[in-house]
């Protein structure tokens, strides 16, 4: 009789190595694409708020100033997109104890 594990392993041959492989590929790929995509809704995001950029500006603010404000909110959203997730995976895993 043989173990599971074993089995899985003879079955599979190389093929782990080549999904290795193919996931070592598409790794750069899928990255350069999240890094353009981010770009453009940065962007998109400023040209948006170009007016409350402007009049931030001409009340005053410095430019680093309005970066600060502007980077503290979107720290803010993604701490709070973040631990609501994350409170819903401990949510959906309770009394889940093993994976395996």
């Amino acid at each position: 009789m043989e173990r599971e594990s074993g089995y899985y392993t003879r079955i599979t041959g190389g093929q782990a190595d080549v999904v290795a492989l193919l996931g070592a590929a598409e790794t750069p790929i899928v990255s350069f694409g999240a890094m353009l995509g981010t770009m453009i809704v940065a962007y998109t995001s400023v040209m948006q708020r170009r007016t409350e950029i402007g009049v931030l500006r001409a009340l005053g603010f410095q430019r680093r100033s309005i970066l600060a404000a502007f980077l503290l909110e979107s720290l803010a959203l993604a701490l709070a997109g973040g631990d609501r997730r994350h409170f819903k995976a401990i949510r959906a895993g309770q009394g889940v104890d093993e994976v395996t």
